[in-house]
């Protein structure tokens, strides 16, 4: 599934996938609910939810008779199958990728239809929210991501790529100067409670160049 070009799930993380709704917001804003219209006052967020709704309303009725079909072929008693069904949890507004699965960021707008503002921020997989990183180093990549790709409304990679050039000459300086602020200090027995392994079938090549 990783090589097949993605239309709609863009990413799917244990049981669940992460459709990408935007080119039928655009659909539902240029034919059916324009918001520029004069007549209409309502908010443009709430337009999106109304699209949004309806689209999630057709999917959950189309996969409750996707999976009655399947508990059907799996003999599943009929009186246990209507327990078997999706639900719509989250709206995200922006969703950040990477190459590897269960691994992004999104900016969470709705949660089981309940709004949430200002919008939630949901990070998972990445390295700088792990224990293996600082809190600066947590705090930095965070500010960039809010500040370039989750909070504008168009990303510019000029500006990211140059944020990150200079966040990492920070950690060289920072290194350069005996600094721990971007490492965790790890812990290292002293040399005469390590194991003596020996040197058996250890083979050492010396050069005469």
């Amino acid at each position: 599934m990783k090589n097949d070009k993605r239309k709609c799930v863009i990413t799917i993380d244990t049981d669940s996938n992460f459709l990408n709704l935007h080119p039928w917001v655009e659909f539902m804003r240029d034919n059916v609910i324009n918001p520029d219209y004069k007549n209409d006052s309502r908010d443009k967020h709430q337009l999106k939810f109304i699209s949004v709704n309806t689209m999630a309303y057709v999917i959950t009725n189309m996969m409750k008779e996707v999976l009655n079909r399947y508990c059907k072929d799996a003999h599943i008693p009929e009186d246990y199958r209507a327990y078997i069904n999706i639900k719509n949890e989250f709206l995200m507004t922006r969703v950040v990728l990477a190459s590897k699965k269960k691994k992004y960021v999104s900016s969470i707008r709705l949660r089981e239809g309940n709004e949430i503002y200002p919008e939630k921020t949901d990070i998972k997989g990445f390295e700088f929210i792990k224990s293996t990183a600082t809190e600066e180093t947590e705090e930095r990549f965070m500010s960039i991501l809010r500040k370039r790709i989750l909070d504008p409304e168009t990303i510019n990679v000029s500006d990211i790529l140059a944020d990150l050039e200079e966040f990492e000459q920070e950690i060289i300086n920072s290194l350069k100067s005996g600094e721990k602020t971007y490492i965790i200090p790890k812990s290292v027995k002293e040399l005469g409670h390590l194991r003596d392994v020996g040197y058996a079938g250890i083979v050492i090549l010396l050069s005469t160049d």
